[in-house]
């Protein structure tokens, strides 16, 4: 389809300027209309399901990042957002699919071990929890999620000297993180 790249790209822009207002409905908007002049935009179907996660049309998020994979199967992002978007309509075991998917396209990006552990603990699957964490720990020592999350999992396999040693070492991430910025890591630990 032929387009006018100089009004794709702008429309796109003006969809990121939205979307960093906060403004997730005009920046879908703009989104949509660098779509209608280049349907195969993967950044405009990408940020397009990241405005639309914003506003909790999961359904539809999930649509925009299905497209992302269609567009660039060989790509960790897409499979990494489906990943992280599955969860929130309940389907944990494609979210973990989606998330290896995205591990073994990009397997050092920290983001795709914390949903596929995400989808894990919501399966009970405390064993391979352990064993993502474990992953997840050894891409950043300090990471308190990884950390903490094994801590809870050890528990519920009944290993709890193995447990508290990994609450230990939450506690210890958990330091480092408000040294480094306050109003992050503890941002961070009143997530859900």
């Amino acid at each position: 389809m032929d387009h006018e790249p100089e009004k794709t790209s702008l429309l796109r822009k003006k969809g990121d300027c939205y979307y960093a207002l906060g403004d997730y409905v005009e920046a879908c908007v703009a989104y949509e209309q660098t779509i209608l002049l280049d349907p195969d935009n993967v950044l405009a179907h990408f940020y397009k399901g990241n405005a639309l996660f914003k506003l909790q049309h999961y359904s539809h998020a999930l649509t925009a990042y299905e497209q992302v994979i269609r567009l660039q199967p060989d790509e960790a992002t897409g499979y990494g957002q489906k990943g992280g978007t599955l969860p929130k309509l309940k389907r944990y075991v494609e979210a973990l699919a989606a998330c290896k998917q995205a591990i073994q396209l990009a397997p050092e990006n920290p983001e795709y071990y914390e949903y596929a552990i995400h989808a894990l603990v919501k399966l009970k699957r405390h064993s391979e929890v352990c064993t993502f964490c474990t992953r997840l720990i050894e891409l950043d020592e300090n990471d308190t999620y990884g950390h903490y999350t094994q801590a809870v999992a050890l528990l519920k396999l009944k290993r709890s000297e193995e447990a508290h040693a990994a609450f230990e070492r939450s506690l210890i991430a958990l330091a480092k993180a408000i040294e480094r910025d306050p109003e992050d890591a503890l941002a961070y630990m009143m997530q859900d």
